[in-house]
């Protein structure tokens, strides 16, 4: 699957990882979410032009609380990109 991003000739290869983390994890991970400070997310391009992003965002640190987190996404991630 591609999408186009909204700038032209630029394009985005997406790939869906369905149950990578199971229930009790999306609720650990929300909960964390809850705890950090929220910004406002921008582009590279358009800054915080609404028109193009409108959303706020937390960026979740690499500790041992979140660790967990980490470990299972590069598992995913390793094994997307050899197939």
């Amino acid at each position: 699957m591609t999408v186009q991003s909204p700038m032209p000739n630029h394009w985005a290869a997406t790939k869906a990882a369905p149950g990578l983390f199971n229930g009790e994890e999306c609720r650990r991970i929300i909960a964390l979410r809850d705890k950090l400070a929220q910004e406002t997310g921008t582009t590279s391009t358009f800054g915080s032009d609404k028109s193009y992003r409108e959303s706020q965002i937390s960026w979740i640190r690499l500790e041992e609380e979140t660790r967990w987190i980490f470990e299972k996404t590069n598992q995913i991630m390793n094994r997307v990109n050899q197939s």
